[in-house]
């Protein structure tokens, strides 16, 4: 971490932000709750791979630098904003303390929901934000969450236990 932190090191600090434009697809009714995992998982790899995310990275930094932050905050007509944010993959202390839960949220985005998944430790968190006045219910919300999770969790265990069985 010192070699990091030295003036000359050459290191990027800070965080590198790329967008990716993802359409939702809702199912209601589906047999298996995996398909729809790995069709959604198919196309964020596809995504990831492309050059989307960097050239909405350039852009968006072109744009600030160019015309300044109040024209880049225009276009904030986004209704649903999910983010992945990769944690510690080991368990951490804080002056000597044990970090229990690592979380994170933004305040302020005019954004209906906004669903942060974090990860640390081999634990999986969400930090979920709603606008009252769009989202009449959160605890609602999140029980439906829960459930989706729970049918997930379920037909991959389902799945583990006919592969062992053959």
């Amino acid at each position: 971490m010192d070699t990091i932190m030295e003036k000359r090191s050459g290191a990027k600090w800070g965080n590198r932000v790329g967008h990716v434009l993802y359409p939702l697809k809702l199912k209601l009714h589906d047999d298996n709750p995996l398909e729809y995992v790995y069709k959604a998982n198919a196309v964020m790899n596809r995504k990831k791979a492309s050059l989307g995310s960097y050239f909405s990275y350039y852009f968006g930094n072109f744009i600030i630098n160019t015309f300044g932050i109040k024209l880049a905050s225009l276009p904030t007509n986004t209704s649903f904003w999910f983010s992945n944010m990769p944690g510690p993959q080991e368990e951490i202390t804080m002056f000597g303390y044990p970090v229990a839960y690592v979380g994170c949220s933004c305040y302020g985005q005019p954004m209906a929901l906004f669903i942060h998944a974090i990860t640390y430790a081999d634990k999986l968190n969400f930090v979920i934000s709603v606008d009252e006045h769009t989202i009449s219910d959160p605890e609602q919300l999140c029980d439906d969450l829960e459930q989706s999770f729970e049918l997930i969790k379920t037909a991959a265990m389902a799945k583990r236990c006919r592969a062992k069985q053959q």
